[in-house]
């Protein structure tokens, strides 16, 4: 590395390269582990290469994917890939592109799923709300209109306003959806998007719909562009392009004309439809509104590569040298894709049918399905055989049914460049997204004023592990101030701030793998932990959480778009890519074959470590065997060879060992070894120690547990096979 040639060749050392190698990736390629081992090298290059930009950030752009919880990312990216002619797996969105990265936690106070309008409170205002509120802290309760007079929150637009910026919404959704309107209107009920939808007391108490908000309190926002037209035009008003429809509004207000008229003497247009939006000169206009009909004329997915394409020209428009881009949702849906199909399996079709997937009602089932929503039925699934599940008015399948599908509870990803951006790492409350975003841009109690000049507002406990005491003991009264939720993300970014990378030689290398750990897990098991101790869970941290740095690892295998546990541990073990139930191989051998596996064995982490002279270890609370584990010191064309029995006598003739007989036969260095499946090492006419009408599988007659005593003879070895033994 630092002395002769450096193993890898490295086309163009920058962070595009590795995005086009990726990208245009071909399946030969992929089949030899120096593809792969180039591709990573690439990646460690470009990373430490990086340099955070650690200027004030003059513009901030957020985009703001309604729903994009991690499954949905990556079912949109490999339809970007398949609309291009690719196989999809491979490819890159705009925002995997952005250097950093985190996770935020979506709960509103009050429920452990979040709506849009209490994520979109955090993430814009710095403060987390109750359900279907908007624009307020957590003293105002859903509809209570008298609290929501006196708790309004400051959104990041409005603070940017405030300090001299232009600023402007952008939405493919109603501009008055509690998304958008997060940026610029308060509510006790998300719904009172025009006046027709509120209550009259909460009129004569001077509540106003956000309709009216936007026109009547926000004359300074230069750009809004979305949908929702009717909600700003009377009962009494055609609708100029469907003539049979009018508005909704019953005070006889035509706020699009209210807002024009107070435009007069500034260069303003209004426009409603494609034709006239073209026309518009940005150089020759002050305002511009857009009132568009948003109609839903593709698929969901469609929008998110829509999405993808609208952050590219944010990305080549703006110099990020000064301009902090951030891409986040508001929260996940029920939404999951998996069932082993083949790499490339169109993602809004059928899954094939295969012998990996028994399906009990012996009906062909999607790529995509639903945990809750319309797509469930009371008297059992739809036969799919002939339906076209990529047409845009498909319902996916749902598991419950329910009148509407339900948000996702999971975390969800934040990716950014910028200033700033590498605040973006590990874990964060939902607030942190906006308390970067004015950090970065100098903007509310972040000032140069506050934070260089008079006092800072915030007390800070600038460790560590006093911020994640803080979150782990909230109340829920304290959650109902907003200080709780400003002085949580200060400490925050104080913490982050103070990071150090550790730039030294790892002496010890620890690896902690949950199998099937999905973030939905983490975020429930996050949850129960709290539970079991007596809190309500959702401000909870696993030790995990705290751990500084994360990153988001794409899963399939070589031939499979969803991995299984044995080619994916091939990769994260031994740095190559596999196909589906390869164990410790490349991708030249596929699944069964034993000759090919005989050469295309690779090396893994453990190996590595051991030829360096380190101690080695492996302790899981599954098989030992188990293609997880066994990808430390194991090889295979088939996983299921965990014992000879389950490897056919060809293979064995060609060479090919089984799995526990490679644990002890070819690998005696290994220091320590704690599992399950002592009968897979043990012969079928052993009686178990513990369990006596049971025998061991092996139909060799081989005891590997007495071979691997027998082989450390001298040596300090103990095995063991009960607790107590082991104490």
């Amino acid at each position: 590395m630092f002395g002769a040639p450096v193993k890898f060749v490295l086309s163009v050392a920058v962070w595009l390269s590795s995005w086009t190698l990726n990208c245009s990736a071909q399946t030969e390629e992929e089949k030899q582990p120096e593809y792969w081992n180039n591709l990573a090298w690439q990646d460690i290059q470009n990373v430490l290469q990086l340099q955070p930009r650690t200027g004030v950030a003059k513009n901030l752009v957020l985009f703001l994917g309604d729903g994009m919880g991690v499954s949905t990312v990556t079912a949109g990216r490999i339809l970007k890939g398949q609309l291009a002619g690719r196989t999809g797996e491979e490819e890159l969105l705009e925002m995997d592109k952005l250097p950093y990265s985190a996770l935020v936690k979506t709960y509103n106070v009050d429920r452990q799923t979040g709506d849009s309008a209490g994520t979109a409170t955090a993430y814009l205002s710095g403060v987390k709300a109750n359900y279907a509120t908007v624009g307020v802290d957590a003293t105002v309760a859903h509809g209570d209109c008298a609290a929501s007079l006196t708790a309004k929150t400051t959104s990041i637009l409005e603070h940017a306003h405030a300090a001299g910026k232009s600023v402007g919404i952008v939405a493919t959704a109603r501009v008055t959806h509690a998304t958008p309107a997060g940026t610029y209107a308060y509510a006790a009920n998300r719904a009172w998007e025009h006046d027709g939808k509120m209550p009259s007391e909460a009129k004569a108490l001077g509540c106003t719909d956000i309709a009216q908000q936007l026109v009547e309190d926000n004359p300074f926002i230069k750009v809004i562009l979305g949908g929702g037209r009717g909600y700003f035009t009377s009962t009494d008003q055609t609708d100029p392009e469907y003539p049979d429809q009018t508005g909704f509004r019953t005070d006889g207000r035509d706020l699009i004309q209210e807002w024009q008229d107070g435009k007069q003497g500034a260069a303003a247009r209004y426009v409603w439809r494609k034709a006239e939006f073209d026309q518009v000169d940005p150089a020759e206009t002050d305002f511009l509104m857009g009132k568009f009909d948003i109609s839903a004329d593709s698929h969901a997915l469609n929008d998110l590569v829509a999405f993808n394409d609208a952050i590219a020209v944010g990305k080549n428009m703006l110099d990020l040298d000064e301009t902090l881009i951030t891409v986040t949702a508001d929260h996940s849906h029920m939404f999951g894709f998996g069932g082993y199909a083949p790499r490339g399996t169109p993602i809004l079709g059928i899954v094939p049918k295969s012998d990996d997937n028994i399906v009990l009602d012996g009906m062909p089932f999607t790529n995509i399905l639903y945990g809750n929503g319309p797509g469930g039925s009371l008297g059992g699934r739809q036969n799919l055989t002939g339906v076209d599940t990529a047409d845009k008015n498909y319902r996916q399948q749902a598991a419950v049914p329910m009148k509407y599908e339900s948000h996702g509870g999971e975390d969800v990803s934040v990716f950014a460049d910028g200033p700033m951006a590498h605040l973006f790492r590990g874990l964060h409350e939902q607030v942190y997204v906006a308390h970067v975003m004015k950090y970065a841009a100098c903007l509310g109690e972040y000032t140069r004023e506050t934070m260089f000049g008079a006092p800072v507002k915030f007390v800070l406990v600038a460790a560590w592990w006093s911020a994640w005491v803080l979150i782990c003991s909230a109340q829920t009264e304290e959650e109902r101030q907003p200080d709780y939720w400003n002085d949580l993300a200060w400490q925050d970014i104080q913490d982050v701030l103070q990071l150090q990378p550790r730039t030294g030689v790892a002496k010890n290398l620890v690896l902690f793998l949950g199998d099937g750990m999905g973030v939905s897990t983490v975020t429930a098991g996050r949850i129960l932990k709290g539970q079991l101790a007596g809190r309500t869970g959702e401000e909870e941290l696993l030790e995990m959480d705290k751990l500084p740095y994360s990153a988001l690892v794409k899963t399939y295998n070589l031939d499979r778009q969803t991995g299984d546990s044995a080619a994916t541990a091939t990769a994260y073990l031994g740095g190559v890519k596999a196909n589906y139930e390869t164990l410790g191989v490349d991708g030249t051998v596929a699944y069964d074959d034993c000759a090919a596996s005989l050469t295309g064995k690779v090396t893994s982490v453990l190996e590595h470590a051991h030829a360096a002279g380190k101690s080695t270890g492996i302790v899981v609370t599954s098989r030992i065997t188990h293609a997880t584990p066994a990808a430390s010191y194991a090889y295979a064309a088939n996983r299921a060879w965990e014992h000879d029995g389950k490897v056919p006598t060809d293979a064995q003739a060609l060479g090919c060992k089984d799995i526990a007989l490679q644990l002890v036969q070819d690998n005696p260095f290994i220091n320590v070894i704690l599992g399950g499946g002592r009968a897979y090492l043990t012969t079928t006419n052993q009686s178990d120690p513990e369990y006596p009408d049971q025998t061991g599988f092996r139909t060799d007659g081989r005891d590997l547990i007495q071979e691997w005593q027998d082989g450390k003879q001298g040596a300090a070895a103990r095995y063991v096979w009960r607790k107590a033994e082991f104490d």
